[in-house]
């Protein structure tokens, strides 16, 4: 519902004006500067939600009436905080946590967490299965309550392992995207034989490690 406040003869100078949501949505404030002879009119439009405060300041000077302005005293972005993903590599096996918050002295209106283009949570988790591996982005966008946003972004890595690539098998197959168990063990079996010979590998390049190590304090 409209509310108006009238002041007659008005004093030059910044006039405040305070706002309260009583529902989620947008509003308009509207002045006017009326004499005999014209009118002058000025508004600001935002959005609110329920006991969310706004500071208005509306600018007048008698002698310039078309100047007449409502602005919003936060003139600020929103603070964006991407908690989680870190910037480092997960592999596709895992659950990706998602963290991402958003702070201003006016409220946040809106806060959108995109993974790539995909909308997703802001708070949650994401199933790495069905990505690509390599160089993925996080990218939030917040706006508030006056019209004021920001954009902030983080990059992580996908990468795969033997150990995540056995499970990613086992996930192919149980939705059938593997459709037959002897291909399901055939690709584990050569994969195990992969893991097993590095291991050897790498014990063999740790024997001999200490056994330069040995030599040397003789």
């Amino acid at each position: 519902s409209a509310e108006f406040i009238t002041v007659l003869n008005p004093l030059d100078g910044e006039y405040t004006i305070l706002t309260q949501g009583t529902g989620t949505g947008p509003y308009t404030v509207e002045a006017s500067y009326i004499t005999d002879e014209d009118a002058t009119d000025a508004s600001f439009s935002g959005n609110t939600t329920p006991g969310v405060s706004t500071q208005l300041n509306m600018l007048l000077d008698n002698d310039n009436p078309e100047g007449l302005e409502v602005l919003p005293d936060d003139v600020g972005s929103p603070v964006i905080t991407i908690t989680q993903p870190e910037a480092r590599d997960y592999v596709r096996s895992e659950q990706l946590p998602v963290n991402v918050s958003a702070q201003d002295p006016s409220g946040v209106f809106t806060l959108l967490t995109l993974l790539g283009t995909t909308t997703i949570p802001n708070v949650g988790s994401v199933d790495l299965f069905f990505l690509k591996l390599g160089t993925t982005t996080i990218t939030a966008t917040a706006d508030d309550t006056v019209g004021n946003s920001a954009t902030t972004t983080q990059e992580f890595r996908i990468i795969a392992t033997i150990d995540s690539t056995l499970s990613d098998i086992e996930r192919a197959y149980s939705l059938g995207w593997i459709n037959k168990r002897s291909v399901k063990n055939t690709l584990i079996k050569k994969l195990e034989n992969i893991q097993n010979h590095n291991k050897a590998i790498t014990q063999k390049n740790l024997k001999t490690l200490s056994n330069v190590r040995c030599c040397g304090h003789q």
